[in-house]
């Protein structure tokens, strides 16, 4: 190949604001840049879905400030999903009975 890219992509570190650009030809060749950039220390962290940032290094990706939030934040926002669920799977086996009382109290 020459080494004239067809293309290129950057990266920057979630937490330190660190970039890094590479060139690319085809598919095969950025994946075999993303393969370099992993050797070189750079990760990917999943925090939920559809958030999967990269970082420069371990150290970012644990105890950069970002990470820090971002765990925090995704942990309470599951935490929440799953007493959002369960307070409406309340409401809607209460509705009836709300329903009902109030049939039967203007029925009187």
């Amino acid at each position: 190949m020459d080494n004239t890219y067809t293309a290129h992509f950057t990266i920057s570190c979630w937490g330190c604001n660190k970039s890094v650009t590479r060139g690319y030809h085809d598919y095969e060749d950025s994946n075999y840049q993303t393969e370099l950039l992993k050797k070189d220390g750079w990760r990917r962290h999943v925090f939920g879905p559809g958030a999967d940032p990269w970082f420069c290094s371990e150290d970012c990706e644990l105890h950069s400030r970002n990470a820090v939030y971002a765990k925090e934040w995704w942990g309470n926002h599951f935490v929440n999903e799953r007493k959002n669920k369960r307070l409406l799977l309340f409401a809607l086996f209460a509705l009836p009975f709300v329903i009902i009382g109030i049939v039967l109290m203007s029925v009187r």
